[in-house]
């Protein structure tokens, strides 16, 4: 992919102010922190490794040098752990990636306040990335640790921030079933089942409907698990209609949409009612 002349652009002045200003000096470590963003973002772009690669050994560099206490040193923590957290999903599939992420996360969100809104949406970060981490080594603590790092970012963020908010629902409520399976505590399930009813008593315009997709085949998943609990039939009825919704909602053609799986739905939803009625 042909690299636009405007990152040609900013890459060279970055680097000009890099020059500028002796390494021992605040302003050196900011700009390599600029040089970083901006390669870490040509990445994104092009999927060119290199320049990802050369983002993080910059974030390393500018946070060896800034002060502690310096007002940017959260901003550079974060970007450090996207691009870190980047390269494990692209590259690396190396777990050191996503420990020294998540150290850089606690870290910045050690410096916030704890009141502040904004550190609701890096909370929500943090927890993404324990999810991810428990998803390469099967630690139920990252799962654990993720579903209260969840509920604090949900008190903080404003209910204004419908996105977020749908996506840390489900994320949460995709946790607390993970949980359900170590700890066989029903009320996790519960609580599952009810962050997914808030996704899906939102208005439309405040819930795009991929996010309501996701909501309706976690609450169908976590139906189904509280039926082989509980063994109410309303449970499984109500299970099987989840997931037919969810997959009637992909396009056809769609590689996650089952026709098969559709027509098996619809003879189990039909077996309940004649059964019912019966």
């Amino acid at each position: 992919m042909a690299i636009p002349k405007t990152f040609k652009n900013l890459l060279a002045l970055a680097e000009r102010r890099c020059a500028f200003h002796p390494t021992s000096q605040t302003g050196h470590s900011l700009s390599l922190m600029t040089l970083a963003d901006i390669l870490r973002d040509r990445s994104n772009r092009t999927g060119d490794i290199q320049d990802l690669q050369e983002a993080i050994q910059y974030y390393s560099e500018a946070l060896h040098l800034l002060p502690t206490d310096h007002p940017s040193r959260g901003a550079l923590l974060f970007n450090f752990s996207r691009s870190l957290t980047m390269r494990y999903y692209t590259h690396s599939k190396d777990v050191q990636d996503l420990d020294e992420a998540i150290g850089c996360l606690r870290e910045a969100l050690g410096l916030q306040p704890a009141s502040d809104c904004i550190r609701g949406v890096h909370l929500s970060g943090l927890a993404a990335t324990l999810i991810i981490r428990f998803a390469h080594g099967y630690d139920m603590e990252d799962v654990r640790a993720a579903i209260e790092i969840y509920r604090e970012a949900l008190r903080l963020l404003p209910t204004t921030y419908h996105t977020r908010r749908c996506v840390a629902f489900n994320a949460l409520a995709a946790a607390l079933a993970i949980w359900y399976g170590s700890s066989k505590d029903i009320r996790h399930l519960e609580e599952s089942i009810g962050y997914c009813k808030e996704v899906l008593g939102l208005r439309p315009e405040d819930c795009d409907s991929e996010k309501r997709r996701v909501a309706l085949w976690l609450m169908g998943k976590a139906l189904f698990m509280r039926f082989g609990h509980t063994s109410d039939i309303g449970d499984l009825r109500e299970s099987l209609v989840c997931q037919r919704e969810a997959l009637l909602m992909l396009p056809v053609g769609h590689p996650d949409r089952s026709e098969s799986e559709l027509d098996d739905i619809a003879s189990n939803l039909a077996r309940i009612e004649a059964g019912h009625r019966a």
